[in-house]
């Protein structure tokens, strides 16, 4: 008879910790995504964007690769001013896209991370270029890579 209570109080304690730590990796899980990478997120105000297309499609290879990658590309901007400095310049635009492009490997641009970090090198470069930080993102409305 003790044996038996003690085997099913021995249940509910692995019960109850299993629980325990399935909430502690919740509450975890919820700080890191949402609490701690929301300063990591641009904050910008949405009434002012606009949004600028440095025209085709960019297909170009890879460093280090027989592959290809099919691009093509979106610009959040924080000032309206920008898109007459944009056509002026727009060659100068495509080839720095085309560079940061030839310059990434397959592994750097794999998966969704990679195309994360893809998209903040050409907003760093781009913003460089410009001599501006009113280019808040770049977004892929096509990414293709073979």
């Amino acid at each position: 008879m003790i044996n038996e209570g003690e085997n099913m109080m021995k249940n509910l304690v692995n019960i109850l910790l299993v629980v325990l730590i399935i909430i502690v990796s919740a509450i975890a899980a919820y700080l890191y995504f949402f609490v701690m990478n929301a300063d990591s997120l641009p904050s910008h105000d949405t009434k002012n964007v606009v949004y600028y297309s440095p025209g085709d499609s960019f297909i170009t290879n890879l460093k280090g690769s027989r592959r290809y990658i099919k691009v093509d590309i979106q610009l959040e901007l924080s000032n309206k001013a920008l898109i007459s400095e944009f056509n002026k310049r727009n060659a100068e635009m495509r080839d720095e896209i085309y560079s940061t492009l030839r310059d990434s490997t397959v592994e750097e641009i794999d998966g969704a991370e990679g195309q994360d970090k893809l998209r903040m090198k050409l907003v760093e470069r781009l913003n460089k270029l410009f001599n501006t930080s009113d280019i808040i993102n770049v977004y892929f409305t096509d990414f293709v890579v073979q």
